[in-house]
C-alpha cells in the first residue's frame, strides 16, 4: 500500500511536473521577451537622448564661436573709433593752432598796415 501511494504521488508529481515545467518555461519566455523589449526601448531612448545632447552641444559650440567672432568685430570697431577720435582731436588741435597763427598774423598785420584783413571772418568773405 505504501508503494502504491508513492507510485500515485510520483505519477501525480510527474504529471504536475510536466505542466509545471511548461508553465515555468512559458513564463521565462514571456519574461525574456519583455526584458528584451524593455532593453530595446531603453536603448532607443538613450540613443535619441545622446543624439539630442550631441546636437545641443554642437549648437552651443557654434554659438560660442559666433560670440567670440562678434567680440573681435566689436573690438576692431572700438579701436577704429578710438583712432578716428584721436585723428579728430589732432585735426582740431591743428586747426586751432593754424587759426591762432592766422589771428596772430592778422593782429600783427593790423598793427603794421591798416589795409590788411582784420579778422578771420573778413578773410573768409573776400574772394
Amino acid at each position: 500500500m505504501l508503494i502504491e501511494i508513492v507510485c500515485k504521488i510520483a505519477s501525480i508529481w510527474d504529471f504536475l511536473g510536466k505542466g509545471f515545467k511548461s508553465t515555468i518555461i512559458s513564463i521565462f519566455k514571456e519574461l525574456k521577451e519583455t526584458v528584451f523589449q524593455e532593453l530595446k526601448d531603453s536603448l532607443q531612448i538613450m540613443s535619441f537622448q545622446m543624439e539630442n545632447k550631441s546636437k545641443g552641444i554642437k549648437i552651443i559650440e557654434k554659438n560660442q564661436i559666433e560670440i567670440l567672432e562678434l567680440k573681435i568685430i566689436i573690438t576692431k570697431i572700438k579701436n577704429s573709433l578710438e583712432g578716428l577720435n584721436k585723428r579728430f582731436d589732432f585735426s582740431e588741435v591743428s586747426i586751432n593752432l593754424k587759426l591762432g597763427k592766422l589771428r596772430l598774423s592778422i593782429f600783427s598785420g593790423r598793427r603794421n598796415k591798416t589795409n590788411k584783413i582784420n579778422t578771420v571772418s573778413e578773410l573768409c568773405q573776400k574772394p
